[in-house]
C-alpha cells in the first residue's frame, strides 16, 4: 500500500489542469464534456462512501470503515456488485470525483483507488463530483432531458414522478428549466440503504428496465446507482447517477448541506 502511495502524483490531481481550480471553472468544464458527449451517455460519481466497497475496504480502518459500511449500506451483502461497479468506473464517460471536497483524506483516497484501477492522473472524463448538481440548478438538466422519454429509478422515484403531476410542483420549479417537455414513462423504486440496502433490488430493477421504453434513466441509488447505470448503459441506454438531485426537487434538507444546491432559492412549495 505505501508503494501505491508513493506513486501518487505531488497534488493527487485527479480533475483536467484545464478545468481550473475553482468550483466555478470545474462547473463549466465539467458541463461542457457531458453537452459534448454523444449517447448513450455513462455518468458516475465516486464519493467517500463508494471506496469501501470498490476497494474491499483496504484502504479504510476502525470508524471509517464502519461508517462506510453502513453509508452504503451494501459493504458485505453487496460485495458481489464489486466487480460490476469496477467495470463501470472504468467504463464511465464521465466521472465525478472530489478533487478538493468532503471528508478527510477523500481526495487522496478517491486517487489512490483510481491509480490501483489502473487509471492515469489526470483523468480527461473527471469532472468535479457535484456537476450533477449544477447541471440541475442552472437549467442544464432539464433542457438535456426536454423531449426524451425518462426512467426514474431510486428510493424517492415514486414520489418524484408524482411531483412532476402535480401542477402547483411544475410551476413553482420551472426555474430549473422545461420540466413539462419531459415525459416520465416510469420510476423503479428502490430499498433505502438504511432499510437494508438497495443492493437487494439490482437484478430485479435492471429485469424491470428492461420492460420499459426510455432514453434515458435518472438513478439516485446511492452506491447501486453506480454499476446500476452500467447494466443499463450497456443496453444502449443513457444513464446518469445524479446523487442527491431526487432528494432535491422532494424537499429534503440534504439540499442545503451541498455545493449548488444550497446556493439554490428553492420555493416554499
Amino acid at each position: 500500500m505505501k508503494g501505491w502511495i508513493a506513486s501518487l502524483p505531488k497534488e493527487q490531481r485527479m480533475l483536467p489542469v484545464e478545468h481550473g481550480n475553482t468550483l466555478p471553472e470545474q462547473w463549466e468544464a465539467g458541463k461542457r464534456l457531458f453537452l459534448q458527449r454523444k449517447e448513450p451517455l455513462l455518468m458516475l460519481r465516486i464519493g467517500d462512501c463508494e471506496i469501501s466497497l470498490l476497494t474491499a475496504g483496504t484502504l479504510e480502518e476502525g470508524w471509517r470503515l464502519a461508517h462506510e459500511k453502513y453509508a452504503t449500506g451494501c459493504f458485505e451483502e453487496g460485495i458481489h456488485l464489486r466487480q460490476d461497479f469496477i467495470s463501470a468506473v472504468n467504463e464511465a464517460h464521465i466521472l465525478g470525483v472530489q478533487q478538493d471536497w468532503g471528508p478527510d483524506r477523500v481526495t487522496e483516497r478517491t486517487a489512490l483507488l483510481l491509480r490501483m484501477l489502473g487509471m492515469e492522473l489526470p483523468m480527461a472524463s473527471a469532472v468535479d463530483f457535484h456537476l450533477t448538481y449544477k447541471l440541475l440548478t442552472d437549467g442544464t438538466l432539464f433542457n438535456y432531458l426536454a423531449n426524451k422519454r425518462v426512467l426514474l429509478i431510486g428510493y424517492l422515484s415514486q414520489k418524484l414522478r408524482e411531483r412532476f403531476l402535480d401542477p402547483l410542483f411544475m410551476d413553482a420549479y420551472q426555474f430549473l428549466g422545461p420540466m413539462d417537455k419531459i415525459k416520465i414513462v416510469g420510476h423503479l423504486q428502490t430499498t433505502h440503504r438504511d432499510h437494508g440496502g438497495s443492493h437487494r433490488d439490482y437484478e430485479a430493477t435492471v429485469e424491470a428496465a428492461s420492460k420499459i421504453d426510455y432514453d434515458v434513466a435518472l438513478i439516485a441509488a446511492g452506491s447501486m446507482a453506480k454499476p446500476l447505470a452500467w447494466r443499463l448503459w450497456k443496453t444502449g441506454k443513457t444513464a446518469l447517477d445524479v446523487g442527491f438531485v431526487f432528494d432535491a426537487l422532494c424537499g429534503d434538507g440534504e439540499r442545503q448541506h451541498r455545493p449548488a444546491l444550497r446556493d439554490a432559492h428553492w420555493p416554499n412549495w
